[in-house]
């Protein structure tokens, strides 16, 4: 792994350090506006490759609404170049996202060299970190010779929405119009299952008020994938009107890229108070094993 923080990255141009958003590798990453400067930063291993093999390369950077949306990452063997990759880095920051799978040549170093390409003035690239995972085909756990041990020898993927409410007055009363209120989005390297599980409380103002709950991998609509059990109270003391639920769902992905998935509900029978979720969660699994 290369970090900006440790001096492993050659940068070119005008580039500034930030601890804005905490969640950097390190503790601070270095941002440059703009593309007109010619601004490039190059993350090169220490040490060269033992032997010729793939490498699945990661980068990580902190995403906000001013970021530049095709920051390009070229992934050299050596001089060689093995990738390029344009990344959005508006979204899916402070998580290792993956680039690209590339061969590096036994005596080379693995770099990669981070560039604006054509970022407008008012948008920022970000450099924080990038890292090569050395992986293999073996004769002994894969179902698939096609499949390589990168697909679980990091971690396999994980993307969470935070804690958050919503007052039930705010959603559909009716259940053919479901009402949106987390959205997740997971990107997966290559095919197999993204578990979705989300857990909370519904908290009514008196009894008998109930509505529905589920996840869905499409928005709004009026289905759900899965479904908690109709929410209601029995009854108008504070602690028998919460309600806690949880709900979880399992979805295999033939390919690759971003799949989104929704937190949903309805209210029937003049339901009234407050849906309050702890987890939202969605993690990748590739398919992998006998």
């Amino acid at each position: 792994m290369m970090d900006v923080d440790d001096s492993k990255a050659a940068t070119v141009g005008t580039w500034h350090n930030s601890t804005f958003l905490p969640c950097a590798v390190g503790g601070a990453y270095k941002y440059t506006w703009g593309s007109s400067g010619g601004q490039r930063v190059t993350f090169e291993t220490e040490r060269t490759a033992d032997i010729t093999g793939q490498y699945a390369v990661y980068a990580r950077w902190s995403s906000h609404s001013n970021r530049n949306n095709q920051a390009r990452y070229k992934i050299y063997d050596g001089t060689t170049l093995r990738a390029t990759r344009f990344v959005d880095q508006r979204s899916d920051g402070c998580n290792w996202r993956y680039l690209a799978t590339v061969k590096l040549t036994s005596g080379h170093k693995g770099k990669v060299v981070l560039d604006p390409y054509n970022a407008s003035s008012n948008e920022a690239t970000i450099a924080d970190a990038v890292r090569f995972v050395r992986i293999t085909k073996d004769g002994y756990d894969i179902a698939d010779n096609s499949i390589y041990d990168w697909d679980i020898a990091d971690e396999p993927g994980i993307d969470y929405a935070s804690k958050s409410s919503k007052s039930v007055s705010t959603i559909s009363t009716n259940c053919n119009s479901l009402t949106n209120l987390a959205t997740i989005a997971i990107t997966i390297p290559t095919t197999g299952y993204v578990w979705v599980y989300a857990d909370g409380i519904y908290v009514p103002s008196q009894s008998n008020k109930w509505l529905r709950i589920g996840i869905d991998n499409a928005s709004g609509g009026n289905s759900f994938d899965s479904l908690a059990p109709f929410l209601e109270s029995p009854n108008n003391s504070v602690y028998a009107r919460e309600r806690r639920f949880a709900v979880n769902k399992v979805y295999y992905f033939g390919s690759s890229g971003k799949k989104y998935f929704y937190l949903k509900a309805c209210r029937e029978n003049g339901a009234d108070g407050t849906i309050m979720w702890d987890d939202f969660v969605t993690m990748f699994f590739p398919t992998r094993y006998h």
